[in-house]
């Protein structure tokens, strides 16, 4: 049986200063402040000090203390906390000592990296963040390798995600502010799809606010590059015919099909019905499983926002009535349409990158406040804290929707220097509380729907099957044995 010791004090300050942590100078000058009637007598009682006085992060002092210090420095990168952990990897809140910023350093797992695919797919996500330069994109800053380990480094960002910020209030979320968000993740998306970009996984949880109240597109790991050759396309090679990526929830009937399908209008789908999540408190269509969602998507009338919420404005529910249409060529087929409508219902003249855009005749005159941000009366007591957003959603198998909360590092106790059992918040697992989606109403859309297609039904259940279970065989043999 192997037996850890615990280090000495000599040791303990050894390792932190090889590491870089703290310089020698830094170190003299905090032992010359340490109590004399009453010095640290262990190495766990000089880190509980170092922390005390903001030298060392708590995940800094446990690493060293454990021996597992290596991990902790990164070429410039200096590792601070970790946030989470996931099936991809993990994520750090880090210090770019080059630069003198915060990052979100995130690393591939040594399981993921086994799988050309995933080590594919991490590379492209970093390849299009990295061609995103937007004040509405959280913004990556390099990826590559560094101690032979992969790595993305990002924008660390003080905020909060919509899903938990809506989660987290007392009072519903007055209009004019859940107009605007979607207005600023509109022209986010809209600068992506001028790069070619197509995000497929826009929701509440990947759209953060900060302090500022500005609204931040984050994660581009399920993010398709439009190219125009097909045989060029990387998506196509990373992603086979029929398969589903994104968030059920969330996701366009056509995404649902086949996520190799989707285009722009995808996205303003997605953005559609976060829209309605913001207002109403809930995702438009919900099921028991997966596949029962899906279908929803596909056959069910689009809900009402304004049924429980007076004070929408009509015009707000004949925008996200065509932001969510069935049919894609029934939807806005671009960026700029959709946000030249939002302006106006805001009483903002459109921008400039919208002028070239054909204006819809939905919106005729200005029926939105826009945000007052000297107001706070809708916005309860949230608090905006510190998190990195780098997270993939998935569904787990017994379809709890549930999100994964970045977790504040535990108090550093009695528990110092033991390892735990307790699995980390997993950053590539996140799924919807469900919480925030009550029963929906027997909702009936003001506009006709579309007779149900039931062979796509089938189509699409056999998919959503496959996607549960993780057998992605049974999809391409049921495609062919019933189509």
């Amino acid at each position: 049986m192997l037996i850890c010791m615990s280090p000495t004090i000599d040791e303990y300050v050894q390792q932190i200063t090889e590491l870089g942590l703290l310089t020698a100078d830094q170190m003299a000058k905090f032992r010359k402040g340490l109590p004399s009637d009453k010095p640290p007598r262990s190495a766990k009682e000089y880190a509980r000090e170092l922390i005390r006085q903001n030298l060392l992060t708590e995940f800094q002092a446990k690493s060293i203390y454990r021996g597992s210090s290596k991990n902790l420095v990164f070429g410039d990168y200096l590792i601070l906390e970790k946030i989470g952990e996931g099936g991809m990897g993990q994520v750090y809140k880090s210090r770019d000592r080059r630069n003198d910023r915060l990052v979100a350093f995130k690393v591939l797992s040594t399981s993921a990296v086994k799988s050309s695919k995933l080590v594919k797919r991490f590379q492209q996500e970093i390849d299009v963040a990295s061609r995103l330069d937007h004040s509405n994109i959280v913004k990556m800053y390099e990826g590559g390798k560094l101690n032979k380990v992969r790595f993305m480094a990002m924008e660390y960002v003080k905020g909060i995600d919509l899903l938990s910020f809506i989660k987290d209030r007392n009072r519903r979320l007055d209009v004019g502010k859940a107009v605007d968000y979607v207005l600023q993740a509109a022209r986010g998306l809209e600068y992506a799809h001028r790069q070619g970009i197509i995000h497929r996984d826009i929701k509440p949880s990947n759209l953060l606010l900060d302090e500022n109240r500005t609204i931040k597109i984050l994660d581009m790991g399920l993010a398709r590059v439009v190219s125009d050759d097909e045989d060029d396309d990387e998506d196509n090679r990373l992603t086979v015919a029929g398969q589903m990526l994104g968030t059920a929830r969330f996701m366009s009937p056509e995404q649902i099909e086949d996520s190799r399908t989707a285009d722009l209008r995808s996205d303003i789908y997605s953005l559609g019905c976060t829209l309605y999540f913001l207002l109403r408190r809930k995702a438009p269509y919900r099921g028991d499983t997966m596949a029962h969602i899906m279908i929803a998507h596909m056959t069910e009338p689009i809900p009402s926002i304004c049924k429980k919420r007076e004070d929408v404005p009509e015009v707000i529910e004949r925008i996200f009535e065509r932001m969510v249409a069935k049919q894609p060529d029934d939807r806005y087929q671009s960026m700029p349409e959709l946000i030249a409508d939002l302006e106006k219902s805001m009483g903002l003249r459109p921008a400039d990158a919208s002028d070239d855009a054909e204006t819809p005749a939905a919106v005729t005159e200005p029926s939105v406040r826009p945000p007052d941000e000297s107001d706070q009366s809708t916005d309860g007591d949230v608090s905006f804290t510190e998190v990195s957003f780098d997270e993939q959603s998935r569904y787990n198998a017994n379809e709890q929707l549930e999100e994964s909360k970045i977790e504040d590092v535990s108090e550093f106790g009695d528990s110092f220097g033991e390892s735990t059992d307790a699995p980390a918040p997993d950053m590539d697992a996140v799924t919807e509380p469900s919480a925030v989606q009550p029963a929906i109403d027997e909702e009936q859309n003001i506009a006709a729907s579309q007779p149900p297609d039931h062979r796509k039904m089938k189509r699409i259940a056999v998919i959503a099957a496959a996607s549960v279970t993780g057998v992605a065989i049974l999809s391409v043999v049921a495609y062919y044995l019933f189509f």
